[in-house]
C-alpha cells in the first residue's frame, strides 16, 4: 500500500501538488531527539494504522464511541540497500515498552517519563502522537527510523475499494458485531469496509489474540501485494493518482518525506518482486504481570532489530543448497584455517524464518493455524 500511495507521485507532478498540502504534517525531528546510528542506505519507515473514529461512522460496531487515537497496527519497512529486498515488521499492540518523555504533538497532552515503568506501545499515539511512537520504537529497536506514514480506517477502506478488493479466507462464517465482520466460510474477494472488519477481528476466529490477528493481516497484505503487481496497477498513471488522492485527506507523514523523497522510494520499489517481500512479527512472550499483554522476546528480538539496523545478508555460500537431505543453513561456521575469525550473524531472512514469517507468494489460506474456528 505504501508502495502505491508514494508510486502515485511518479505521475502526474502538477496534480500530485494539488494533494499534497491535504497530507497532514508531523515535524518528528524536533520531537524525537537524539536517534540510534545509520548504519547503511536502507529506508527505515515506520507504518501506523491509527484506530481514531473523528469523522468516521459505522467504524468499529460499538466500539465506535472511543475517544482519542491508538496504534491499532504498528509495522516496520524495511528497504534493503540496493533496494531487492523489502522486510515488514508487525509490532504487537499490546507490546510492553518503557514509558518514555514525549512532548505535546499533533493535538496530544504529551506525556512525562516514568523510569521503571511500562505502557502498552499502542499508548504512545494516545499521548505523544506519531512522534512519540516514533521514539518510543527507537528506543526498544534501536533501529534508525527514516520516515512514518499513518492512516487511519477511512483511508484504509479508500484504498483497498481504489484497489478494486483483496481476497480474504475464513474457516467459518464470522458475524463479529465488535469488527462488523459478517461473512460466510470460504474464500471471498472483499472491498473496503469488510477488508477492514477483517483486519481488525479477533473474536470470532482462532483464540482471539492480537498475535493470530497479526498473522492474518499478514496474508491479507501478501494477497493485496500480490494483487497489485498481477493488476499491472504501477504502470496505471489515472489508477495510482485517484488512490493518491483518496488517501492523502486520512494520511500524515514525517516532513521529512517530501516530494523528492517519495519519488526515490517510489522508484526503488518498481524493481522489488514479490518473493522477495517479507513479512515478520517481532518474536514476543506474554508479559508475566498480565497474560493479555507480551513483552519482546529475547534474545530473538534484538537479534532480528539487529539484523535489520545491519541489514545482514546471508553469506553467499548459504544460498547453494536447498535439497531436502541438507540441514537449514542460518550460519556460516569459520574454516579451521581461521578459527580466530567470527561467524556471520544471522540474516533477517533466517531470523524471519525461525519467527514464522512469511513471503508476499504465500497463499492466503496457507496457515490453518491462524485461520481456525472459534476456540482453535
Amino acid at each position: 500500500m505504501v508502495a502505491v500511495l508514494v508510486a502515485g507521485a511518479l505521475v502526474a507532478y502538477a496534480k500530485y501538488r494539488s494533494y499534497w498540502d491535504s497530507i497532514q504534517r508531523v515535524d518528528v525531528q524536533a520531537l524525537v531527539g537524539r536517534q540510534p546510528p545509520k548504519l547503511n542506505n536502507a529506508e527505515n519507515i515506520l507504518l501506523i494504522g491509527s484506530d481514531t473514529r473523528v469523522g468516521q461512522r459505522g467504524i468499529g460496531g460499538s466500539q465506535g464511541v472511543i475517544p482519542g487515537q491508538r496504534s491499532d497496527t504498528l509495522m516496520l519497512l524495511h528497504i534493503s540497500p540496493g533496494h531487492r529486498r523489502v522486510t515488514v515488521v508487525s509490532i504487537p499492540r499490546e507490546t510492553m515498552v518503557p514509558v518514555l518523555s514525549c512532548a505535546a504533538s499533533d493535538g496530544t497532552t504529551g506525556q512525562q517519563a516514568a523510569p521503571g515503568e511500562q505502557e502498552l506501545i499502542n499508548a504512545a499515539l494516545n499521548f505523544g502522537g506519531p512522534a512519540c511512537t516514533w521514539k518510543t520504537v527507537e528506543a526498544v529497536t534501536h533501529i534508525h527510523l527514516d520516515h512514518f506514514v499513518q492512516l487511519d480506517f477511512t483511508g484504509f477502506e479508500k484504498i483497498i475499494d481504489d484497489l478494486g478488493g483483496v481476497n480474504i479466507c475464513l474457516p467459518v462464517k464470522v458475524d463479529d458485531p465488535l469488527s462488523g465482520l459478517n461473512l460466510s466460510a470460504g474464500v471471498h474477494h472483499v472491498f473496503g469496509h469488510e477488508a477492514l472488519a477483517f483486519w481488525r477481528t479477533r473474536e470470532d476466529l482462532g483464540d482471539g489474540s492480537d498475535l493470530e490477528r497479526i498473522t492474518r493481516d499478514q496474508y491479507l497484505m501478501a494477497a493485496l501485494v500480490q494483487g497489485i503487481v498481477h493488476s499491472g496497477l504501477l504502470s496505471s498513471p489515472t489508477k495510482m493518482l485517484k488512490i493518491v488522492g483518496d488517501a492523502t485527506g486520512a494520511m500524515a507523514t514525517d516532513t521529512g518525506l517530501d516530494q523528492n523523497t517519495m519519488l526515490q522510494i517510489a522508484e526503488s520499489l518498481r524493481g522489488v518482486t514479490i518473493g522477495s517481500v517479507q513479512f515478520i512479527t517481532a518474536p514476543n512472550v506474554l508479559w508475566p504481570p498480565n497474560p493479555n499483554d507480551v513483552e519482546f522476546k529475547q534474545p530473538q528480538a534484538d537479534e532480528l532489530f539487529s539484523a535489520i539496523q545491519h541489514d545482514t545478508l546471508l553469506p553467499k555460500a548459504a544460498k547453494k543448497t536447498k535439497k531436502p537431505t541438507a540441514p537449514p543453513v542460518v550460519d556460516v561456521t569459520p574454516s579451521a584455517a581461521a578459527p580466530e575469525s567470527p561467524s556471520p550473524p544471522p540474516s533477517i531472512s533466517s531470523l524471519g524464518h525461525a519467527a514464522g514469517g512469511i513471503t508476499a507468494n504465500t497463499h492466503i489460506c496457507q496457515d490453518r493455524a491462524a485461520f481456525t474456528g472459534p476456540g482453535g
